[in-house]
């Protein structure tokens, strides 16, 4: 099946209504530790300082502690999770997955399942 630049462009627009309307909170982080990625769920997080949002260092919302394994992650690419990792006033199960180097740009995506 050949594919065309509509036919791209329809599946890139059907991919990215899934993850926006996924009900756990996702976080796309690049190698600049940059948020690229923020769905619906992770919007409404209760975040203490400016809303969540693209374009933002992820600094800004995330403790040293995770931003420190988001860099190990990213050179390592090796995937991690932390168990009842309290943020924000609740408390999640943070899991960190890195992209495949293969398909895009160097980053991560963070879920926070809530505990």
């Amino acid at each position: 099946m050949k594919m065309d630049a509509k036919n791209i462009m329809d599946k890139f627009k059907l991919l990215y209504e899934v993850f926006q309307t996924l009900p756990i909170p996702l976080i796309g982080v690049n190698s600049d530790q940059e948020i690229i990625m923020v769905n619906r769920a992770a919007q409404k997080l209760p975040v203490e300082t400016i809303p969540l949002k693209v374009g933002k260092k992820a600094f800004e919302y995330l403790p040293d502690y995770i931003t420190g394994r988001i860099a190990v992650s990213l050179r390592t690419n090796v995937n991690w999770s932390i168990s009842k990792c309290a943020l924000w006033g609740g408390y999640y199960r943070l899991e960190c997955f890195p992209f495949s180097k293969h398909l895009c740009r160097e980053g991560v995506l963070l879920i926070l399942n809530p505990e």
